[in-house]
């Protein structure tokens, strides 16, 4: 069972594919909750898709160095040019983080939801007092916090490998078109590097990317050397897309290659645009693109 209904979205679940019946609704998605892989590979016909709920965002941790000279070229004069935005500034490290230094981010973590039209909420106040092992990098012009990243240390479970988790972001205003939310990042992956964990992941999200959650995530966080990869602790779903009309033009979102395990990524279109081609990641069996017309939606190539 999935929490769609939590991330603005209206949702119309039936409880099995027997309850399931073709009609005609309003709702958004239309989850069925409880099915066989047999019964989702068999809806697949009927317009819907086998899924992860959740999608985890994971790469090898390295020094900066490495890490930038592994990316495009296009991202490594980019990130060139961000690193020229923060030589000025002061750069703090937290293996631990500091109490206070937590609350000055909080502040601007707030600010900056406050700013999204769609804007969750997902952290308290007091956070930092239930998490003891956290890290983060911050950054201080004169001073004043202006921005930074906030880690969970996580260990080996069942699903992932011991690592670094890149759990929240925040920058001041006046400072987020400056490339420095992709400096804490690499600064980070360093970090973790300099920490011995082999292994850093940058969030996890809800596998949706086209109205609470923008698709340019995806294209910017793969940017930066991730690859996507199924958070299995969370159970797969089965949705059908039944009205986009509230959706960005395009959405992004990842399916599984039938009777596997491996990801194809899919577009829905709303209306033609272009660079499609940046979705088709070489660690992802296909990309897949629809088009929504009339309420309907119809594979295109």
């Amino acid at each position: 069972m999935s929490d769609l209904k939590n991330k603005f979205l209206s949702v119309k679940e039936y409880n099995s594919i027997k309850e399931y019946k073709e009609e005609k609704l309003n709702e958004e998605i239309i989850e069925i909750l409880n099915f066989t892989k047999e019964e989702a590979y068999y809806l697949e016909k009927k317009g819907f898709f086998y899924m992860p709920n959740k999608i985890i965002y994971l790469r090898k941790t390295e020094n900066t160095q490495n890490i930038i000279q592994k990316l495009s070229k296009n991202k490594r004069n980019k990130l060139k040019k961000y690193f020229k935005n923060i030589k000025d500034l002061e750069i703090i490290k937290e293996n631990t983080i500091n109490k206070e230094t937590f609350r000055e981010w909080y502040y601007l973590y707030k600010e900056n939801i406050n700013f999204k039209k769609l804007g969750l909420t997902l952290i308290d106040q007091d956070w930092i007092i239930k998490n003891k092992n956290t890290s983060g990098i911050f950054l201080k012009k004169q001073g004043e916090l202006i921005g930074g990243i906030i880690c969970k240390n996580c260990k080996e479970d069942n699903y992932l490998p011991k690592r670094m988790s890149i759990s929240w972001s925040a920058l001041k205003e006046g400072f987020r078109n400056l490339g420095l939310h992709d400096c804490l990042i690499i600064l980070m992956i360093d970090f973790s590097y300099e920490l011995n964990y082999n292994y850093i992941s940058l969030g996890k999200d809800t596998n949706i990317y086209g109205k609470h959650l923008s698709p340019g995530i995806p294209l910017f966080k793969t940017s930066l050397g991730y690859e996507i990869f199924p958070y299995k602790k969370h159970q797969n779903i089965l949705i059908k897309f039944n009205n986009l009309d509230n959706f960005d033009n395009l959405i992004f979102f990842l399916s599984y290659l039938k009777d596997q395990d491996e990801l194809i990524a899919n577009l829905i279109l709303k209306e033609k645009t272009q660079n499609i081609d940046y979705y088709n990641k070489t660690f992802l069996k296909k990309l897949r693109v629809f088009k929504y017309e009339n309420k309907e939606i119809i594979h295109h190539y």
